[in-house]
């Protein structure tokens, strides 16, 4: 039977494309921290972490694969399968999603809360239990028709928890506790949760996971780097030690009596194999050296040998050998990337701390470590030609490529400020900006660079742009806008308006330019600086840089490196009249480039750079004409777009659920036929776009 799909409102996954079109490209499969990490059987694991990420693999942890789980700003601490097909995730705000089809599609489920829930186990298909708190109480919940509807049973627990474990049907066991309290909290229940017995483990630290191999047998680990062992089903406990103490542990699980693995702060991995009496530490070495300042979260064996833990940047390590090897996600980088500069939407360097230096030829599918012979932090690169590039940093760092970054060199700046930000208006005229006013300038191609001088107060200067070859402006701290008319030769000082300071400045075209800082602040002038007016961001952040693809649409990214919240991406499509936040990272993000209209990249700490492609700068707006007819959905061999008012400029895209475009094309008749033959059967969202508006919607390919 034919299904007609109309677009009358905003469908589905409207907003969910929106966040999902920033794809990582570092780390992989993303950096995002992972919470927990489950195998449904020896070759189907899956993990969920912050900003609502899940991930999925089906080759014993080979390679893993994004999910889109529908939740972009939320972050998720558990999950469950009772069977290959149907799983469970928890988290923020009372969160419960459900798969029924191995994770191709997720759903949200009523919880009847909104506390954060911690942990999730399911006994059976249809009947699960979810825990967790928020500050004032613990809550478990339950569920016997497979999670359609949730009760929240009665406890006396006035601390969170943290986890739940049930050996067999009716006997399960939940720990938590409170910091501010110094109280551990272990109940258990022998009735399938109708009631639950406060029991003492002599622990004061919170617990935050426990592992029961059967009713009787069981271990708990929290703050600390408490380890306690029961058996007799938690009426007795002894306390064991581990190699080092005082290092919080985060997760406990044991694939048989003996053998036993926990993982938790500065990338502590501990194992035993006597059943708990002494613990080893287990030694690895993750890219960067990263461990110290790593958290892991979640570890969990699916036999004696093979195992998985995962935590802090995405990172997911594996063991085939019991411990005494982990291997990690393959080459990437943590190091804290500070700039991006593509010469093309397939040519591109990103700079960072310790002397980083990256380039990609592919549009970012693989990056290259390019040797700078410096450790110095790079805070910026730029290059005025395909060969020829130049990227400043700390202690008056400069370095030179002119074979495309094959080889760098050392220039002398003269100086050993700490340099911001470089920009040339030709291969052989540049400038840059850096602490106490510095600012440079070559016309030699980097080899005497002159301090040109500025009449002002000293303050560092972020960033220098140029408008064209005689036109430039630089911003700073304490709401310092400087400006040239004459090729640096004077530089005079712009009233901004505001006390924050100024950390980016783009020009979209000679007269609009935009500037972003500490606290939100964003200022836009169309007068080529003679006023600025502040616009209203939405976030109290730093925001570290702004690059806009036109006059209207334009994006600014930031976060805190110091109290790390969120990692911040704007996006405007009418000239910062308003910004819309897309959820993406809680890593602090600190420069974004646009080579073209749709193809931008976003670069920031533990080494993140995200990509997006296809849809960037469309207004959010519905399309008011006459509905777009979509039909058959579902679809088999051929899809149909039917309406009396499309165009040839109307076009679509087909995504899958990652946000992979896989179909773009212009329309140029009242009914097209889309073959989709070559396409995998699964679930699609697809994008029309007339003008400058859009729809999206979902469609199924049987």
């Amino acid at each position: 039977m034919k299904t007609t799909f109309i677009l009358l409102f905003a469908l589905f996954f409207h907003s969910g494309i929106m966040s999902q079109n920033w794809e990582w490209q570092n780390p992989l499969p993303q950096g995002n921290t992972l919470n927990c990490v489950k195998f449904v059987d020896t070759n189907t694991g899956f993990a969920v972490g912050a900003y609502g990420s899940i991930i999925k693999s089906t080759d014993e942890g080979v390679s893993w694969h994004m999910q889109n789980s529908g939740i972009h700003s939320l972050t998720l601490y558990a999950i469950d399968f009772p069977d290959a097909n149907t799983g469970f995730a928890v988290g923020d705000s009372g969160t419960i999603l459900k798969t029924t089809d191995g994770g191709i599609n997720w759903f949200a489920m009523p919880s009847g809360t909104s506390d954060r829930l911690c942990s999730v186990v399911f006994t059976d298909i249809n009947t699960g239990y979810a825990v967790g708190g928020n500050g004032h109480h613990g809550t478990i919940l339950k569920t016997t028709n497979s999670g359609l509807a949730w009760t929240s049973l009665l406890i006396d627990s006035t601390t969170y928890l943290y986890s739940i474990c049930f050996p067999e049907a009716n006997t399960g066991y939940a720990v938590g506790g409170s910091t501010k309290s110094y109280k551990a909290t272990f109940i258990k229940s022998t009735n399938a949760g109708a009631s639950w017995t406060a029991l003492s483990c002599g622990a004061t630290a919170d617990l935050h996971s426990v592992c029961f191999l059967d009713v009787n047998t069981g271990y708990t680990v929290g703050n600390s780097g408490v380890i306690y062992k029961t058996l007799n089903g938690g009426f007795t406990w002894e306390k064991h030690h581990q190699p080092t103490t005082d290092v919080g542990l985060e997760s406990v699980f044991f694939p048989d009596p003996n053998n036993g693995f926990a993982t938790g702060h500065y990338g502590k991995i501990i194992k035993t194999t006597d059943g708990g009496v002494t613990w080893s530490e287990q030694f690895f070495y993750p890219s960067d050296n990263s461990a110290f300042f790593s958290q892991y979260q979640s570890v969990y064996f699916t036999d004696s040998n093979k195992g998985y833990f995962v935590g802090t940047n995405g990172s997911i390590f594996k063991t085939s050998n019991g411990g005494d090897l982990w291997e990690g996600p393959g080459n990437h980088t943590l190091k804290s990337l500070f700039s991006t500069y593509f010469r093309s939407n397939s040519i591109g360097y990103t700079v960072g701390s310790k002397g980083t230096i990256l380039k990609t030829v592919d549009g970012g599918i693989q990056w290259t470590q390019l040797d700078s012979m410096t450790a110095q932090s790079l805070n910026s690169v730029f290059f005025p030609n395909e060969n020829t590039g130049y990227a400043v940093g700390s202690y008056g760092t400069i370095l030179k490529t002119i074979n495309g970054g094959t080889t760098w060199i050392t220039l002398s700046s003269g100086t050993i400020q700490y340099l911001s930000s470089v920009f040339f208006t030709s291969v052989d005229t540049g400038y840059i900006v850096g602490s106490n006013n510095t600012i440079l300038k070559t016309t030699d191609g980097g080899t005497l660079w002159t301090n040109q001088n500025v009449s002002s107060q000293p303050h560092t200067l972020y960033s220098i742009v140029f408008t064209s070859s005689k036109t430039g402006y630089i911003v700073g701290r304490s709401g310092t806008i400087l400006k040239t008319i004459d090729r640096g030769l004077t530089w005079d000082s712009l009233y901004s308006g505001t006390p924050y300071s100024l950390t980016s400045i783009c020009f979209p075209n000679a007269t609009t330019g935009y500037v972003v800082g500490s606290n939100g602040t964003i200022l836009k002038t169309t007068d080529e600086g003679g006023h600025w007016a502040s616009q209203t961001s939405g976030c109290s952040e730093v925001l570290n840089g702004v690059h806009f693809t036109s006059e209207n649409i334009g994006f600014a990214v930031g976060g805190n490196s110091t109290y790390i919240i969120n990692g911040t991406i704007l996006k405007t499509t009418d000239g910062g009249l308003h910004w819309v936040e897309q959820p993406v990272t809680s890593n602090p993000l600190t420069s974004v480039y646009f080579p073209d209209a749709v193809t931008g990249y976003i670069v920031g700490y533990n080494g993140t750079i995200l990509k997006v492609t296809g849809v960037v700068g469309i207004d959010e707006s519905p399309i008011s004409s006459k509905p777009l007819k979509i039909y058959p959905n579902p679809a088999i061999d051929e899809l149909t777009v039917e309406s009396s008012h499309v165009s040839r400029y109307t076009r679509f895209s087909l995504f899958d659920l990652s946000g992979r475009e896989l179909i773009h094309r212009q329309i140029s008749m009242p009914k097209t036929q889309i073959g989709l033959s070559n396409i995998p059967a699964g679930v699609y969202i697809i994008k029309l776009i007339e003008g400058n508006t859009f729809k999206t919607g979902k469609i199924v390919k049987e």
